[in-house]
């Protein structure tokens, strides 16, 4: 299951868009021979603890036993913060960091 994000206009202009991350998820994927079962992805700040698309992704990969990916770990938090929401989720799925 993928999940990207963004937070400023400024990362999407330097290669961080939510496209580019979808595609560096995409590549990650078929070349290590995962199957990519889902994707989300939002414009929010990575020191918010309330964001819906990350909290789905990780929702579903402890349903359905997948790995989460992420082009960059910093994807997930900002400055290496990680809620204790996010670490609960995380105790029930994989993280895969594409390219950290």
């Amino acid at each position: 299951y993928g999940y990207a994000r963004v937070s400023t206009k400024k990362q999407e202009r330097h290669g961080y868009s939510l496209e580019a991350q979808k595609e560096r998820i995409e590549d990650y994927c078929k070349f290590n021979k995962l199957e990519l079962i889902g994707f989300e992805a939002e414009a929010e700040s990575g020191t918010k603890a309330d964001r819906p698309k990350l909290e789905e992704a990780l929702r579903m990969c402890k349903l359905t036993g997948a790995t989460l990916v992420v082009a960059k770990i910093d994807r997930l938090t900002s400055r290496n913060i990680c809620s204790a929401q996010i670490r609960t989720h995380l105790q029930y799925s994989n993280l895969v960091s594409c390219l950290c």
